[in-house]
């Protein structure tokens, strides 16, 4: 596997210099190696507890990230209305949608659960 990537890596890097299109797909294969080697280094030091507290954190994002994805989106066209907030200063925006794609993450999921649970039950 490590030879893969190592392969793939350097095939990019030389298509980065000698292809227009290249660039992309040095930046792409670049993170896939830089995943790698992580996931790798977390593998090898799964049992200590900073490791287990971030592997925690990471599956609760996991859990809700098209929430937290759908909600943000959401939060910022509004909070981007000129018409409703005027001119709102971009820290508070950041602010204002982190803490209420939060909050709100876990209420959307169930109402989502229970929207899809009737579709599938008015279908059988």
């Amino acid at each position: 596997m490590l030879v893969a990537v190592g392969i793939v890596w350097i095939v990019t890097l030389f298509l980065k210099e000698t292809w227009p299109y290249g660039i992309s797909l040095y930046g792409i294969a670049e993170k896939v190696v830089y995943m790698f080697f992580i996931c790798l280094v977390l593998s090898l030091v799964e049992n200590w507890r900073v490791i287990k507290w971030i592997r925690l954190f990471l599956v609760w994002f996991g859990k809700y990230s098209l929430e937290l994805y759908v909600l943000h989106l959401l939060i910022f066209c509004f909070i981007s209305s000129k018409m409703l907030f005027g001119n709102i200063a971009p820290i508070v925006k950041v602010v204002i949608m982190v803490t209420g794609a939060l909050i709100l993450c876990v209420p959307f999921q169930k109402l989502i659960k229970n929207i899809v649970g009737k579709i599938k039950f008015n279908n059988q």
